[in-house]
This record gives C-alpha cells, sequence and structure tokens, in this order.
C-alpha cells in the first residue's frame, strides 16, 4: 500500500495499547472453553478494625478482627468480531491476486475490530472510577475533577504526582485525549530554548506514563476532554481464545468445510483471535468462496478495592 492508505488502516488503538502495555495481573487459561467465566480471584481483606489503648491490663478480654478471604470472579464480556469474503474468481479477473485482496481485507477486518475493543476497554475504565482524595486545583464531584483549562500546562506534572501520592497509587500512567499532548509538543521544541527547558523537563519525568489517544477517547465521550490517572496494579486486558495454541498451520477441522484456529495481531503483541474459516462453492461461476471469521474476546480485570471501597486505583480529571 502506499503511505496514505497504509495509514488510513492502521488502527487507532493509543488506549489499548496503554492498558495491554501496563497489564501486570496474571491471567490463566480459560478455566472451561466451553463456559464463559475466565478465572477466579481470591483475594484477604482486613477491614474495620483500629487499634486502640488498652483500657485495663487484662488483655484476654480484648476483642480482635479476624482476615477475610474473598472471591471474585471475572467473565469473558460477549465476543467482537469482523469477517469477510473471497471470491476466488474476482483475483482471477483483474491484476490483484487473491493473496494481495486477503492481506488487504485482513488488515482492515483488524483495524474495525480493534478500534472496536479499545472503547471498549476506555467504557471499562469509566465504569471502575475511584473517588480522588486530592482535589488540588480542581474540584471533584462524586467520581469526577474537573480542572480549569487555565492549568494544564506543565504546572499540572507536580499535581499528577501529588494526586497519585494522596491516592496511594503505587504505579502509574496515563491516559489522556489531548489535554496536555500540545502542551507537550511545544515544550519538546522549545527543549533547548533556555525558558522552555523547564517546562520539556516537567513533561519528561513522565513521558514513560503518558499515553494520547484521539479517536477512540472523542468516540467514547465526545466534545468532553478527558484524561485517566490508573494504577497499574488496578486494572488489566487479556485476550482469551477457545483455541489456544493451535495456529494456521494444524487448524481443528469442525466439518468438512470448517476449520479454525487461533492467529495473533498484526499490530500488536498480546491482542490474538479465535478464526473461523469456511469454504462455499459460487452456484453462478462454479468457483470457490472463502469465508474468514475472526472472533475477539477481550477480557477486563478491575482488581478488588480492598477496605476502601472508593479507593478503585482509577481516576477522572476533565477539562472545564
Amino acid at each position: 500500500m502506499d503511505g496514505r492508505l497504509k495509514a488510513a488502516n492502521e488502527p487507532n488503538m493509543g488506549a489499548l495499547i496503554a492498558v495491554l502495555d501496563n497489564t501486570i495481573m496474571q491471567f490463566g487459561p480459560l478455566m472451561d472453553s466451553d463456559k464463559e467465566h475466565v478465572l477466579q480471584l481470591v483475594y484477604p481483606h482486613f477491614c474495620g478494625n483500629t487499634a486502640a489503648q488498652y483500657t485495663s491490663d487484662n488483655y484476654c478480654t480484648q476483642t480482635c478482627g479476624e482476615p477475610s478471604t474473598n472471591t471474585k470472579l471475572i467473565s469473558v464480556p460477549t465476543p467482537y468480531f469482523e469477517c469477510f469474503t473471497l471470491k476466488q474468481n474476482v483475483g482471477r479477473l483483474n491484476e490483484v491476486d487473491n493473496i494481495d485482496l486477503y492481506m488487504t481485507a485482513r488488515i482492515g477486518a483488524e483495524r474495525n475490530l480493534i478500534e472496536l475493543i479499545t472503547q471498549y476497554g476506555i467504557a471499562a475504565l469509566e465504569g471502575a472510577l475511584g473517588t480522588n482524595l486530592y482535589a488540588g486545583k480542581g474540584t471533584v464531584t462524586g467520581d469526577t475533577t474537573t480542572i480549569n483549562a487555565a492549568y494544564w500546562n506543565s504546572g499540572m506534572i507536580p499535581e499528577l504526582i501529588r494526586t497519585v501520592i494522596m491516592n496511594k497509587f503505587k504505579d502509574w500512567y496515563v491516559i489522556d485525549s489531548g489535554l496536555l499532548w500540545n502542551q507537550m509538543a511545544l515544550a519538546k521544541q522549545n527543549a533547548g530554548n533556555a525558558n522552555g527547558a523547564g517546562d520539556a523537563a516537567a513533561f519528561n519525568s513522565i513521558a514513560s506514563k503518558y499515553y494520547v489517544d484521539f479517536q477512540n477517547m472523542a468516540a467514547v465521550h465526545g466534545s468532553e476532554q478527558v484524561m485517566y490517572l490508573i494504577d497499574k496494579s488496578a486494572i488489566g486486558m487479556a485476550f482469551k481464545t477457545r483455541l489456544p495454541g493451535i495456529d494456521k498451520s494444524r487448524p481443528v477441522q469442525f466439518a468438512s468445510d470448517d476449520w479454525r484456529w487461533s492467529e495473533p495481531s498484526m499490530f500488536h503483541p498480546g491482542i490474538v483471535y479465535d478464526v473461523h474459516y469456511t469454504i462455499a462453492c459460487d452456484s453462478l461461476t462454479d468457483d470457490k468462496v472463502e469465508t474468514y471469521k475472526f472472533i475477539a474476546r477481550p477480557v477486563v480485570a478491575v482488581n478488588p478495592t480492598g477496605c476502601d471501597t472508593a479507593n478503585t486505583g482509577i481516576l477522572k480529571l476533565v477539562c472545564g
């Protein structure tokens, strides 16, 4: 493809890359490939207890709390799919070979899937928001912190760092709809200027934690400008398949005209699909008709919140 068509076929997936690259949860295989549940989390709690001074010397009369063991089942959502059909005679009747047609459709199908899944991931973040314990320059209303547009510059960096400290984030990253992107780009260009070096240094301090997704954030939030602050341990993402380890070279045959296997993404590691391949006959041309269906089963897992149910490890900041 030429550069323009290649760019058009590359998926917008900044938010998806952010969550995949920062997932530190360990996902096992499907517990049962014919069931929808994925895994069961088992986690201990020690909540509702406080330290105190003894009120008497009789230590045996003191009441002590116990830790509890809790479980949480994480399920696979309804799968996403995209499919395309290739007719043998199409490649014979024009200058484009069938392999070129396959690759064009394969890339386009994956682009459509990835962008839809990225928006699903953003919606999952939106559904797991916590309460910000540090308003700073903003105003906290429910699960949203609104910060005036005038503050969205290099001065936001210490605010972000203090916010994650106050909310007890261990290791964090940002998904941005573009609130800081322009300022970061200008700081990079002005890094060599005496009056621009400070801004560049501020933004460089979070460069490895910063992800931007203009298109999918806009698809979910419209014109609202949004940033998520996320603790790495708060949320994870994985792709499950019903045919793990079965690749295209040795597919499972389900019927005389139906083969299935699993296949990794062409765009990013960690994304994998189940592929269903069927063959039929075109009764008009007596030619082979191939159909490829790519099925994605993304799983977003949100860790338990512990004793403080308001502290999910996911915060939403908006420009207001």
